[in-house]
């Protein structure tokens, strides 16, 4: 069951424009989540009263919420890690990955038990979010700079993270994967880290997906323009305080307290792209992209899959909005001009 942030209240008096000027707002689906801020100040700033946007943010509590909210057309766009986005597709969902947004850089962690090896540990279960590619990949890393496999560890899904580190403090878990702030929490519980996202660049990055026939390419320019704008105030360190108190409503709903030295903080671990980050990153032939793609076909060799190359899963990314307009806000270089470099 969907938590939307602030009740009826988010995004009342805020009209965007799906088509002509009598649809109805645009519904965006996030998670407590660091790298969601910008929609918040998006929101607080009225950066989408500005560009003549109608936005309604829907906040849930879990990535499968997300997920299904954009299968069942309950959203028009949603935010989730990008493999995920890759998983739904394959699975025949009508939906379009529209821009990478941000890597989870440390945001991310494997952490075991104090005292407790991958090795010693072998058959027993790691918890996990969601048993999707995107976890998969990281972990699939991880565990083989140990030379281990994913196949050796059980995988259970403990969806809600409340529940997770608290069957890490009852000790009826010894190895989870989990994410910010979070993580942070079962460490101080008694965990160790034992590998992050940050070892491994690029191999979790995140971003948005769109219904496919519910959001234009016109629309998705003006998103992604507040989009940006949004970005560049995160990103300013004269705005950590403010920064501090839209991520305590918008991004993490009270579940703490965040402070300008945890925006800092959180900025190191999922750092948000800006517009040049984004145009090199939202690259098919160059980019992380591709790198994703790469990573994702030998993923599915490994777990059994049907084979599957390149092409197949581009054809799953329109990136092209976010390309433009990354252009644009980042000095005028055209996307042809950026893919070249």
């Amino acid at each position: 069951m969907s938590r939307w942030l602030r009740g009826a209240a988010v995004g009342l008096g805020l009209m965007l424009v799906v088509g002509n000027a009598c649809a109805r707002p645009l519904r965006v689906a996030y998670t407590h989540w660091f790298a969601c801020v910008p929609l918040g100040i998006a929101e607080d700033r009225k950066f989408w009263r500005d560009a003549g946007l109608q936005v309604e943010l829907r906040d849930y509590q879990t990535n499968q919420e997300v997920v299904a909210a954009l299968k069942d057309g309950e959203v028009d766009i949603g935010y989730a890690m990008i493999a995920d986005w890759v998983d739904v597709a394959l699975g025949g969902a009508p939906v379009t990955i529209i821009g990478e947004t941000d890597w989870s850089d440390g945001g991310d962690k494997l952490l075991l038990r104090k005292g407790a090896t991958l090795a010693g540990l072998k058959g027993s279960p790691i918890a996990v979010a969601v048993r999707g590619s995107a976890v998969m990949l990281f972990l699939r890393e991880s565990l083989r700079r140990e030379n281990l496999s994913v196949s050796d560890f059980p995988i259970v899904e403990v969806p809600d993270a409340e529940n997770g580190l608290k069957l890490f403090t009852e000790e009826k878990l010894q190895a989870v994967v989990s994410n910010e702030p979070w993580a942070s929490r079962i460490e101080k519980a008694g965990a160790a880290i034992v590998a992050t996202t940050a070892d491994f660049p690029g191999v979790a990055p995140e971003g948005f997906a769109a219904r496919r026939g519910q959001v234009d390419d016109a629309t998705l320019k003006s998103f992604f323009s507040v989009w940006f704008r949004a970005v560049a105030f995160l990103r300013d360190p004269a705005n950590q305080r403010a920064v501090a108190e839209i991520a305590s409503v918008y991004a993490f709903a009270g579940a703490e307290a965040i402070t300008p030295a945890d925006v800092a903080g959180y900025a190191r671990t999922t750092p948000v792209h800006d517009a040049a980050t984004a145009l090199r990153h939202n690259d098919l032939a160059n980019g992380n992209a591709r790198q994703l793609i790469q990573r994702f076909t030998v993923l599915m060799r490994l777990q059994g899959g049907r084979p599957l190359g390149e092409a197949d899963l581009a054809k799953f990314f329109q990136l092209e909005p976010l390309r433009e307009v990354a252009a644009q806000a980042a000095g005028g270089a055209t996307p042809a001009m950026a893919s070249a470099k």
